[in-house]
């Protein structure tokens, strides 16, 4: 409740080699290798907060990589969509002028509906009204790549039927992951490092490592916050 969507972003950037890779994240029929299924469990709409998209008609660099928006951003039609660099110096995702924002296409869902997403399709989740008549939107998504683009954060070994505790250790890691995003209380997180090492050994290394990164960033932030209240204090 209060909170707001992810910002425009693709499921999967390739950073530096996005114009290369792109291409072969794609089969030759033009199905994605990884989708993102997004699920509403209560209504979704513009009132409440819902997915919103850019068609790919106007984003040449759902296809091509984001190569050339940085690179040449005049190359691109002014009403299409492309990767530039903010005045923060963050890159950020936004229309060559103020035309492509009518490109901007609404998902609203009734409850258990479903939108499949490609991994490169550039979408959001949109800020709700406060006083909407709805309530808070609730939703949840998973994903699914093929054999050899991305393996699974848990090994085959233990799917398709993860016993209960890994799939709590998936669901609190999951949690720690995207705490950039959404802020978590202390004692939920603490509740969260626990269930996630208490299994940590049937992940993934490569996953393992990052959400073990992760909570030492957490907790090197909260201390440094810590310190800096109690030099306020004296």
């Amino acid at each position: 409740e209060g909170q707001g969507g992810f910002p425009p972003h693709r499921a999967r950037h390739f950073g530096a080699d996005d114009d290369l890779l792109v291409p072969d994240s794609f089969y030759e029929d033009g199905t994605p290798k990884y989708c993102t299924c997004w699920i509403a469990l209560t209504a979704a709409t513009p009132d409440n907060g819902c997915i919103y998209v850019v068609p790919q008609t106007v984003d040449p660099g759902s296809i091509s990589g984001d190569g050339l928006s940085i690179q040449n951003p005049n190359a691109i039609p002014p009403d299409h969509w492309g990767l530039r660099p903010s005045p923060t110096g963050q890159a950020i995702w936004a229309p060559n002028s103020n035309a492509g924002l009518r490109h901007v296409r609404a998902v609203p869902l009734d409850p258990g509906g479903m939108v499949v997403l490609s991994h490169r399709i550039l979408h959001w989740g949109s800020q709700g009204r406060a006083d909407s008549a709805l309530g808070p939107r609730c939703s949840f998504s998973f994903a699914s790549a093929a054999p050899g683009f991305e393996d699974p954060y848990i090994p085959y070994k233990n799917l398709p039927y993860p016993e209960l505790k890994l799939r709590m250790a998936f669901a609190a890691a999951q949690m720690i992951s995207y705490s950039d995003r959404f802020a978590i209380l202390p004692r939920r997180f603490r509740k969260y490092v626990r269930m996630f090492r208490r299994a940590q050994h049937q992940f993934r290394s490569k996953y393992r490592r990052r959400i073990n990164g992760a909570i030492e960033q957490l907790e090197t932030s909260s201390a440094e916050k810590e310190t800096q209240k109690g030099g306020l204090r004296c």
